[in-house]
């Protein structure tokens, strides 16, 4: 049976938060259900830490700047937001003019903004056969689901060129781990299956379509991937 590598990386946050997850163990039950569904195994092949970048994700700074002008907001981003430079600000600068939803078209180009920075810290040699998946207790904030003001529910990215997913801290990992490892092999989103996009789902099944395209893909990695 053929087995996906898995390298996991994992910041100093991820380590010390009380909501931390043994990766080993979503591994596991992520790979249970890949054999019953495609007859490929996952197994971790390296564990190691991170120095994710130090940096405020969109979820902390956003709600600070609801209800200011433009002017005040670009002033507090200049003065507050590391990985923001003047050219950054200056296209930030003329989107705000033209946008309605200021508040939400800054949290878009922030967050884009950061994962630039959060790629470039995991340029890491993974061969042909490995996926990284990253894990941050602090400065992925994707998409949020929030019943106290807590971040209570977060997911994760996947990147398909990189190989590289990239996830949170979440109170369910399994779900996110097999959701974006959907995406990474050319699943779209579904409902009532692992790849519905709404943040309360909870399924880990996958649809006929998306078995199929998984498939393909799954062989093609094995097809070009560097020998051990």
């Amino acid at each position: 049976m053929e087995m996906i590598k898995i390298k996991v990386v994992s910041d100093e946050e991820f380590e010390r938060n009380f909501w931390r997850f043994e990766p080993e163990e979503v591994v596991k039950k992520a790979s249970d259900i890949c054999i019953k569904n495609f007859g490929v195994g996952l197994r971790i092949s390296e564990k190691t830490n991170w120095q994710s970048p130090f940096v405020r994700s969109p979820g902390e700074i956003i709600p600070y700047l609801r209800g200011k002008t433009r002017e005040e907001m670009l002033g507090d981003l200049k003065n507050t937001i590391s990985y923001i430079n003047e050219k950054d600000l200056k296209k930030l600068e003329e989107g705000l003019e033209k946008t309605k939803h200021p508040s939400a078209y800054l949290e878009g180009y922030l967050g884009a903004s950061l994962f630039r920075i959060l790629l470039d810290s995991l340029r890491i040699q993974i061969g042909k056969q490995e996926i990284l998946w990253a894990l941050s207790g602090r400065v992925v904030i994707l998409r949020v689901f929030s019943k106290t003001g807590i971040y209570s529910d977060i997911l994760g990215q996947a990147y398909s060129k990189r190989g590289i997913m990239i996830a949170n801290l979440c109170s369910e990992p399994l779900y996110v781990f097999l959701h974006e490892l959907g995406h990474l092999f050319g699943a779209v989103h579904k409902e009532r299956t692992v790849m519905e996009e709404k943040l309360t789902a909870r399924y880990l099944n996958f649809d006929r379509r998306n078995r199929r395209v998984i498939s393909k893909n799954f062989k093609k990695f094995f097809e070009t991937k560097s020998p051990d």
